[in-house]
């Protein structure tokens, strides 16, 4: 009923032609995970992270790799193999990829609304309906509608406005889940 409410309308998943988009990650997150290797300094890190990213979908892909970078105010690393997302919004590249790549961040659950594949590398929050094997990345995963339908209809009972909770909506409903 939460996820009704909201009225935001789904498009249908598709398996048209286009790259492999790419989502990257910021300096902070990178450190945070521990995910780069190589390099002494933050960027040096970010730089690594994205190249042995791409490097991997092109050891399983032959496809055109996109590789839409969170710049943190660092010059824009140059990855071989990859046409690099300037100037573009998150719609455009949805809009011209066959599936999306990502670790997290939010790019999952866009990925979800847009109907366009995921393949989670990591904790995405829509790792439930994404790819994880890399043998199967150009297979392109699709949930159904109802698992699609379902995990957004979880996903909205984990939001509450500042209204729900001075009236205790909030707390109301985990004492009801957990009493259930």
């Amino acid at each position: 009923d939460r996820w009704d409410a909201l009225g935001i309308q789904t498009l249908p998943y598709s398996r048209r032609e286009g790259p492999i988009l790419f989502d990257g990650a910021s300096n902070k997150y990178i450190h945070w995970k521990g995910l780069g290797i190589k390099g002494e300094t933050d960027i040096e890190m970010w730089h690594d992270w994205g190249q042995r990213i791409v490097d991997r979908i092109r050891y399983h892909s032959e496809l055109d790799i996109i590789y839409r970078p969170r710049p943190d105010n660092n010059p824009v690393a140059d990855i071989r193999g990859a046409e690099i997302s300037i100037g573009r919004g998150i719609d455009q590249d949805l809009q011209c990829c066959r599936l999306c790549v990502s670790y997290g961040g939010n790019i999952g659950y866009d990925c979800v609304i847009a109907g366009v594949p995921h393949f989670a590398i990591g904790d995405s929050i829509a790792r439930p309906l994404s790819e994880t094997d890399w043998s199967k990345i150009d297979e392109l995963f699709i949930p159904s509608e109802d698992d699609r339908h379902q995990w957004l209809s979880d996903l909205a009972y984990c939001q509450w406005n500042l209204d729900e909770f001075h009236a205790g909506d909030a707390w109301r409903y985990i004492r009801e889940t957990l009493n259930a």
